[in-house]
């Protein structure tokens, strides 16, 4: 049996390489949202999802929602990895059990599929969901039972560094550490079961980049950074506090002194800048009405310039500012 369990799987995918039986561009992933149907942000979803693309894997979505045994198990065969993604741990293991599919995961998982959970779908893998009791109160199904699928001999506890259930992790231990074995997982660890061997592996946090790709027609407004000696689009790391559109226009407003219009977001991206590991969210902007751009900061940037889109590259620019190039000569901004 071969698991894959992670707070936020998007953050350490990476290390699933070893668990694939062939290269991620040949493996088929089953991507089970339901967990997320009580989350009015499901931003994370589409984050896990482009993170599974980026690496190569080509993902189908079945929602347990409806379904019973005989039609997940024809909807699941063609997958090589079942990704149960996260939201609420209570409704996800309801619709679990109303679909049937606690009664045939073990089996598919016998045939040599994966199963990959996410935040709601690494705790539904342990034999129960009692550690979730304090963390999740949204209790919108009918369970009976807290027993869930078994998968392992363990409960998992995730996102256990975070703020928000910091006051409640010494409670949850207190509670049920002397009548269970629990792993607490932090975003950036991921237990893996490769039949029979366990390992808990770190992986050392992605620092949010944000910028924006501010587009004028067939215009790209790019900047001239003297620390790494080419064009840039505007951007920075992110602050405490502040979502990503809101980094984003504030590291504009701070780099050319201007407001822009959010237009959509960009796949995220995992990049390396200056030896370290950044999780890369761009956005495609406009300049507010009657806005001119300017460098704001000349310490950091000597030259501002709309580049042509379409033409070819002649001066040094960074590689997100290439790859924007490539996507709008074919039509995909």
């Amino acid at each position: 049996m071969k698991l894959f369990l992670a707070s936020a799987a998007s953050r350490v995918l990476d290390k699933i390489k070893p668990l694939l039986p062939k290269a991620p561009k040949d493996c088929v992933v089953a991507f089970i949202p339901t967990a997320s149907d009580l989350e009015k942000d499901k931003s994370y979803l589409e984050i896990d999802k482009a993170k599974l693309r980026e690496m190569g894997f080509k993902l189908f979505e079945v929602d347990l929602k409806y379904k019973n045994e005989k039609q997940l198990l024809v909807e699941l065969k063609p997958a090589d990895i079942i990704f149960v993604a996260g939201g609420s741990s209570y409704y996800l293991l309801g619709k679990v059990k109303e679909s049937g599919f606690d009664k045939i995961i073990k089996l598919l998982l016998k045939e040599g599929k994966i199963y990959v959970g996410s935040s709601a779908g690494a705790v539904i893998a342990s034999p129960n969901i009692l550690t979730i009791t304090t963390l999740d109160d949204r209790l919108e199904t009918t369970l009976e039972s807290s027993k869930a699928l078994g998968l392992v001999d363990f409960l998992v506890l995730p996102h256990f560094e975070e703020k928000a259930i910091k006051n409640k992790r010494n409670k949850i231990l207190k509670e049920f550490g002397s009548k269970f074995k629990i792993e607490p997982i932090t975003n950036q660890q991921v237990i893996i079961i490769n039949n029979g061997s366990k390992k808990i592996i770190f992986v050392p946090k992605l620092i949010p980049w944000v910028g924006c790709a501010i587009i004028d027609q067939d215009k790209l407004l790019i900047l001239w950074k003297k620390s790494s000696a080419q064009y840039e689009i505007p951007g920075g790391k992110l602050e405490s506090n502040e979502s990503l559109e809101e980094g984003a226009k504030r590291e504009v407003l701070e780099e050319i002194g201007c407001k822009v219009e959010i237009i959509k977001s960009l796949i995220p991206k995992d990049v390396q800048i200056g030896g370290k590991r950044y999780i890369s969210h761009n956005f495609i902007a406009k300049l507010a009405v009657g806005e001119n751009p300017k460098i704001n900061e000349p310490k950091k940037f000597s030259k501002l310039k709309w580049l042509k889109m379409t033409d070819k590259l002649e001066e040094k620019v960074s590689d997100n500012v290439k790859e924007l190039c490539e996507l709008y000569k074919l039509r995909k901004l």
